[in-house]
């Protein structure tokens, strides 16, 4: 038989095979169409290899593959880059992998253990200045953190400053002269009194709010060589510096300086029971429109200045208060540039011992003035009994030029006047 393309089988098929009307179709006719469709059918043992393996190692004619092609290995690419060595790293935490983020996008403690509980040697925070580009890590970190406690302590102190304790009754603090500035001062003994007295107004100044209340400064018996200085005001109520109103020389201020000065607008002291003496400036001194009110007997020791002077808006009010005088100053009341006062108003006994010396008893300048009136001065002084002079004022209602003590009588000059 022949292999035939399809389109001659069925030509000779429609020759040998036509319609059967005349019942001349033989089985010979039948079996040669039929052999030759056989002969060119294609079967599968007929068909290539690759037709049923697909492998391409089985295909004809293939072209010539890379190794990689088969083989799928890094290694076996030709041209390939050069890759560092964490590159055929496996990722995962244990040693040795390439560490990879977790679920919350970290790495996980574990995988960098060393850095995590490592401490930092050698770092110094001693330095506290810019951080440059020359700087190491380490280096960098000191400098920072100086930096932050630098200005900690400088937020500290400003907030300490605006949160002032706000009292709710008065208090007292203690000072004694065999106390300490270390302890709080609340206590009437060695280990809670306050040695000095400015200690104890800077307390008060720098960080109560008295709301309302009153703060008194109680001074035990002794004698005290440091000057008390006040340039801000109590907050909130009234402040007292209070010793012995019974005995005032039992609390005794002896120094160079000025014994009890307070100066600045708002600046409100009281004080009383003590003993004044400087051999190089005053006894009480109110300043800058500062004032001192005298609110208990007093004793006025010798002084190189006056026992009481006020100047630029000072004042200072001694009214209807008794005290001594025991030793001489330069003037007992001293008054000077415009604002500054004193007053001396009401009742009261001024024990004078000893026929001190003054300058001048009352002095009163520039723009300044005095009011005196109702007091009784027993004893003698030695001196001029006033001085008014520069538009200043001594008002004493009439009281007489021989008002105040003294043995010289008083004066005015360039627009001063004693009244």
């Amino acid at each position: 038989m022949t292999v035939k393309t399809r389109d001659e089988i069925n030509s000779e098929i429609d020759t040998l095979l036509p319609d059967n009307t005349s019942q001349e179709i033989s089985p010979a006719d039948l079996r040669a169409p039929l052999k030759d469709l056989a002969d060119s059918a294609k079967f599968a043992a007929d068909l290539a290899t690759v037709a049923t393996s697909g492998a391409y190692g089985d295909l004809m004619g293939k072209p010539a593959l890379a190794t990689v092609a088969t083989s799928g290995a890094y290694g076996d690419l030709m041209g390939k880059p050069a890759l560092g060595s964490a590159a055929a790293l496996t990722a995962g935490e244990a040693a040795g992998n390439v560490p990879v983020l977790d679920a919350d996008g970290k790495i996980a403690d574990a995988v960098l253990p060393s850095y995590v509980g490592a401490v930092l040697t050698g770092v110094s925070f001693a330095i506290n200045a810019a951080i440059t580009a020359t700087d190491t890590v380490l280096s960098a970190v000191g400098k920072l953190q100086r930096q932050i406690t630098d200005l900690s302590s400088s937020v500290t102190g400003i907030l300490g400053w605006a949160r002032r304790e706000v009292l709710t009754a008065n208090r007292t603090y203690y000072v004694r002269t065999d106390g300490s500035n270390s302890n709080s001062g609340l206590a009437n003994t060695s280990g809670g009194a306050f040695l000095t007295i400015q200690k104890a107004i800077n307390t008060v100044t720098d960080t109560l709010d008295l709301g309302g209340f009153s703060v008194t400064i109680q001074v035990g018996a002794g004698t005290y060589a440091s000057g008390v200085l006040m340039t801000r005001p109590a907050v909130g109520g009234v402040l007292k510096i209070s010793g012995d109103t019974t005995t005032p020389a039992n609390v005794a201020l002896s120094m160079a300086g000025g014994c009890i000065t307070a100066s600045g607008a708002s600046v409100k002291l009281s004080v009383e029971g003590l003993k004044v003496a400087s051999s190089g400036a005053d006894g009480l001194l109110a300043a800058d429109c500062g004032q001192i009110a005298v609110s208990g007997k007093m004793d006025y020791g010798a002084c190189a200045g006056a026992h009481n002077h006020t100047k630029y808006g000072g004042i200072i009010d001694v009214s209807g208060i008794s005290y001594n005088i025991t030793a001489a100053a330069t003037f007992h009341f001293w008054t000077e540039t415009f604002g500054a006062c004193i007053r001396a108003i009401g009742a009261a006994t001024v024990t004078i011992t000893g026929s001190p010396t003054f300058t001048v008893f009352v002095q009163s300048q520039i723009g300044s003035g005095i009011v005196g009136l109702g007091a009784t001065y027993s004893g003698t002084v030695t001196g001029k009994r006033y001085n008014a002079d520069s538009n200043a004022v001594i008002y004493t209602a009439g009281s007489g030029a021989s008002y105040f003590p003294g043995t010289v009588a008083g004066t005015t000059a360039t627009g001063g006047q004693y009244v």
